[in-house]
């Protein structure tokens, strides 16, 4: 906001040579922003986060890599703005970076046709390009300050500018065509735009159909939990309906499981009930909320990652359905690379990279970690991304604690 406000700006200023034009839009820049003016004037924050959150170094920010890995993805030739779907690591919903690839043809295009601009002195559509690398450029930074995980949502503003960018080509690259057969006869030079036309039809219907074929194929939307729920949640006609059950869950990113098979659940004709705390009573309704000690409740656990172990080890509850997206000796070693780095993470003092453990997320970091071994962390995230082991624990009373963390 603040880079495109000074550019339209300048734009304006540059065009017009008045600064009197500029006098309108001043007005309602303020205006628009007084609500902002008047936090800040009565001790607000808001404004000093956002600067602390593009220029400090905390709050494990994604990183120029991971921005990159976005670009990839948005401005790729078979880009998300045309319908394609935008790919989801399995462990959390974070996208999955791009194939840099993908982007030689599309980059290709756009400064190829940035440079007949040039040639021909097509300053406005000239200009149009300019805006969209600046915008890239902004855009990179932006996401690379995102933080944690960057879900599609955070950043589905890269549309609009791989939308712009497509037009932008397109605008200069018309621009040329209409320079060099400008001497061409009125007949030819209709003609000429009749065969354009026919074949940016043809484009569009081969990028539609391509495109939409693909978002078609798509299990569900945002389907990376679908595998796993998919083979556990059947299993839970297998717990009897002769009370209510307290739906509670625990591991990494468990927390949407837990939405999920309260649906399930509720729809198999049990009734169901959820802990208190959080945005629980927003999600499920305050008749949802468990209000007893748990006694005349059935209790069902979905437990995720490693605390599966520890549940089936304590043997108080019984397993009703499981699914791991890994083989056993994968289960295996990725579990010993957890308990590695966790003990490397809590030794170096690092307690949000414990917590990045217990949450699912990712855990590169802009700080070194004393003692860390990068092949450690790498081997680690290879198997998180290809998600979590999910499994269905019951125990016959809903005010059984769960068993406490192996060390």
């Amino acid at each position: 906001v603040a880079v495109f406000t000074l550019v339209a700006a300048v734009g304006l200023y540059l065009r017009v040579r008045n600064s009197r034009r500029l006098i309108s839009g001043g007005v309602a820049l303020a205006l628009c922003w007084a609500p902002v003016l008047f936090d800040v004037l009565s001790g607000g924050s808001n404004v000093s986060k956002i600067f602390a959150h593009f220029t400090g170094s905390g709050n494990n920010p994604a990183g120029l890599h991971t921005a990159f890995g976005i670009v990839a993805l948005e401005l790729n030739w078979n880009a998300p703005f045309l319908g394609a779907p935008e790919p989801a690591n399995p462990a959390g919903g974070g996208l999955d970076p791009g194939q840099f690839r993908g982007m030689i043809a599309p980059l290709a295009i756009f400064a190829f046709a940035m440079l007949i601009a040039w040639w021909i002195k097509a300053k406005p559509a000239l200009r149009l390009q300019g805006v969209v690398v600046l915008a890239t450029v902004v855009g990179i930074v932006s996401v690379s300050r995102v933080t944690g995980d960057v879900f599609d949502y955070l950043v589905r503003w890269w549309w609009l500018i791989a939308a712009v960018g497509a037009a932008s080509t397109a605008w200069s690259l018309w621009c040329g065509l209409r320079y060099w057969t400008s001497d061409w006869t009125a007949v030819r030079a209709t003609r000429l735009a009749m065969v354009t036309a026919a074949l940016a039809a043809l484009l569009v219907l081969f990028v539609t159909v391509g495109t939409s074929s693909k978002v078609s194929s798509a299990t569900l939307p945002a389907d990376d939990w679908y595998a796993s729920l998919s083979k556990v949640a059947p299993a839970l006609t297998q717990i009897p309906a002769d009370k209510p059950v307290l739906i509670q869950v625990e591991g990494p990113i468990s927390g949407w499981v837990g939405d999920a098979m309260s649906a399930r659940f509720t729809a198999a004709g049990y009734r169901v009930f959820v802990t208190e705390g959080g945005i629980n009573e927003y999600k499920f309704g305050d008749f949802r909320i468990s209000r007893s000690d748990g006694s005349d409740e059935r209790g069902v656990w979905m437990v995720t990652g490693s605390r599966i172990d520890d549940f089936r080890a304590d043997g108080r509850a019984k397993e009703i359905s499981a699914f791991d997206p890994l083989t056993p000796a994968e289960r295996v070693t990725s579990n010993a690379l957890e308990k590695k780095l966790r003990a490397v993470y809590v030794a170096a003092g690092r307690q949000e990279l414990v917590d990045g453990i217990d949450n699912g997320v990712s855990l590169y970091s802009d700080r070194p970690v004393p003692g860390l071994d990068d092949n450690d962390l790498k081997a680690y995230e290879a198997f998180r991304q290809r998600g979590v082991p999910l499994a269905m624990f019951v125990y016959d009373r809903a005010d059984a604690h769960p068993p406490p963390r192996a060390t």
